[in-house]
C-alpha cells in the first residue's frame, strides 16, 4: 500500500490481508490508507495498526469471524458508516476510533446480531445526526459483548446505542469504565 491518503489502497491492502491470513502472520499497517472498494476483512486476520487511518471513499470495510483489529482510525468523512460489522462474532476492537460518519461510528449486528465481542478503549466522535435516535457513535445488536474504557463524546446523534427487538435479542453485554458526553441526543440509550 502507497499509505499517502490519496492512492487507492484497496488492493494491496486486501491482498496483505489474506497473505496474513494465509500464512497466521499478523498484518501491520501505518499511513493513511484510502479504501475506494470493499475491503475483505477475512476470518481469522489479526491486523495492528501504527498510526494508521482509514478512510472512506466509496464503501464501507466490514469485518468477518475471530478478527482481532488494533489501532486503527476509522474515518468515514462523511459516509453512512466509518465500520459495519453485522452477523459476525468472536471480534475483539482494541485502541480503535469511529469518527466522522453521517449515521454510525461503527455499526454492529443491524442485519444480524453480532456475538461474543469486544471494544477495549475505543473511541468515536463526530458520527451520527440528531434525525434518529440510532445515528450515533457505537450502534450495537449483540449478545456476550465487552466495552471496556470506550468514550463516545461529541457526537451529533447519539453516543452508545445498544437496540433489542424481538427477533435479534440483545443480552449480556457489559460496559465498564465507558463515558459519553456532549453528544446531542443521549449520552446511553438502551432499548
Amino acid at each position: 500500500a502507497v499509505g499517502d491518503g490519496v492512492t487507492d489502497d484497496t488492493v494491496a491492502i486486501n491482498a496483505a490481508s489474506t497473505f496474513a491470513v494465509d500464512n497466521n502472520e499478523i498484518l501491520v499497517c501505518y499511513g493513511i490508507a484510502a479504501l475506494k472498494a470493499d475491503w475483505v476483512i477475512t476470518d481469522s486476520l489479526v491486523f495492528e495498526a501504527k498510526g494508521l487511518t482509514i478512510t472512506r471513499v466509496s464503501t464501507q470495510p466490514s469485518i468477518n469471524n475471530n478478527v482481532n483489529i488494533k489501532g486503527v482510525t476509522w474515518d468515514a468523512q462523511g459516509s453512512q458508516t466509518s465500520l459495519l460489522v453485522t452477523g459476525y462474532n468472536n471480534w475483539v476492537l482494541s485502541d480503535c476510533h469511529f469518527n466522522n460518519a453521517a449515521k454510525f461510528g461503527l455499526e454492529g449486528g443491524a442485519g444480524s446480531p453480532v456475538e461474543d465481542f469486544k471494544l477495549i478503549r475505543c473511541s468515536a466522535s463526530n458520527n451520527g445526526s440528531s434525525l434518529t435516535t440510532e445515528d450515533s457513535g457505537i450502534f450495537l445488536y449483540g449478545k456476550r459483548g465487552l466495552l471496556f474504557d470506550c468514550k463516545a463524546n461529541d457526537n451529533t446523534g447519539s453516543g452508545m446505542v445498544l437496540r433489542n427487538n424481538s427477533s435479534q435479542p440483545t443480552v449480556d453485554v457489559q460496559f465498564i469504565n465507558c463515558q459519553a458526553h456532549r453528544n446531542t441526543r443521549h449520552g446511553f440509550l438502551t432499548s
